[in-house]
């Protein structure tokens, strides 16, 4: 999971990235939730996830209330600062993630959750919040061995994660031979 600016959900099962059948697997952040309403979205339309969970939107809120923040990463800063109010945006927004979350863990049983991005970079609050959902609304199967877990790669994690495709496409076994009968 990816919360930052923005929400993304990646799936990954049998070593394999799930994209989708036109590469739209994972877009969670435009998920329409009772608690976005009628709240524009960038993407356009309305009630999305991201209006009341995506990191633009949490820095709108504070900007709103006077508050010298400019990015998701400043938000962040006060929050491991010590802001209580900054780190009560953080767990609401882990809370509203969890309870979207909690219908894909029901349905996909994963053995984990990775959280990744600018906001787990208060992991403890974030993952605080995302767990209380989680745990609230998922069945016992589906968390019993759950684990959330925080990214190991960091800012970098975006990095890795194309430098593994990259590899994985060319080093296919099928991209292989074709290289190799000089197609």
């Amino acid at each position: 999971m990816k919360a930052s600016t923005g929400l993304g959900l990646g799936i990954i099962a049998d070593g394999r990235i799930v994209s989708g059948s036109r590469g739209g697997a994972g877009d969670i952040g435009h998920t329409k939730v009772p608690a976005a309403a009628d709240r524009p979205c960038r993407c356009g339309a309305t009630g999305c996830l991201e209006t009341v969970a995506g990191g633009w939107a949490l820095v709108a809120e504070l900007q709103h209330q006077g508050r010298p923040v400019e990015h998701i990463r400043d938000l962040v800063s006060v929050a491991v600062d010590g802001d209580a109010g900054a780190k009560q945006l953080l767990r609401e927004s882990g809370r509203r993630l969890g309870e979207v979350m909690a219908v894909a863990i029901n349905l996909l049983n994963p053995q984990a959750v990775v959280l990744g991005g600018d906001m787990p970079a208060a992991f403890d609050v974030y993952a605080a919040g995302v767990r209380e959902s989680v745990y609230a609304l998922s069945t016992a199967l589906a968390t019993r061995e759950l684990q959330v877990l925080p990214a190991t790669y960091g800012d970098r994690a975006g990095l890795v994660g194309c430098a593994v495709t990259a590899l994985d496409e060319v080093l296919r076994p099928s991209a292989v031979d074709a290289r190799l009968r000089g197609g």
